[in-house]
């Protein structure tokens, strides 16, 4: 059954498919003010995928509140490797960029992604503004 490895948060992801380069990770997010927008990256990891296999993820952002921060984004993909790749790999990676999120409220927000079969890794980031309060 496959599994999410890793979630980051980061400014941004880049490379190519032998390399991966996460840039700047985040340990908070932080737009000037609340409510305010804030642009950012997941990467996550995905381990003991099966050839030939459809799988369904989602993810999903919640506010102290269990309250929705995005829709929940859902996307479909099948792994369909050349059969001697499908051998010694079974994993994979992806990236998902989110602009101008609208964050309004302070707290600590619950990131969460799931692939079929209810398999999920959640992480907590606290969002603060960065802005002078005066």
């Amino acid at each position: 059954m496959a599994r999410i490895g890793y979630v980051i948060v980061s400014e941004d992801v880049y490379g190519s498919d032998r390399e991966l380069i996460i840039k700047n990770p985040l340990n908070s997010i932080s737009p000037y003010s609340l409510p305010g927008n804030f642009s950012f990256v997941i990467a996550f990891s995905i381990i003991d995928l099966i050839r030939d296999t459809s799988y369904h993820l989602t993810i999903e952002l919640k506010d102290p509140n269990k309250k929705d921060v995005i829709q929940k984004q859902e996307l479909d993909f099948s792994y369909n490797p050349p059969p001697q790749v499908a051998e010694k790999v079974k994993s994979g990676a992806m990236n998902l960029a989110f602009n101008n999120v609208v964050f309004k409220q302070e707290g600590i927000h619950t990131l969460t992604v799931s692939v079929t079969g209810g398999n999920s890794h959640s992480i907590e980031i606290l969002v603060h503004p960065s802005g002078d309060k005066e």
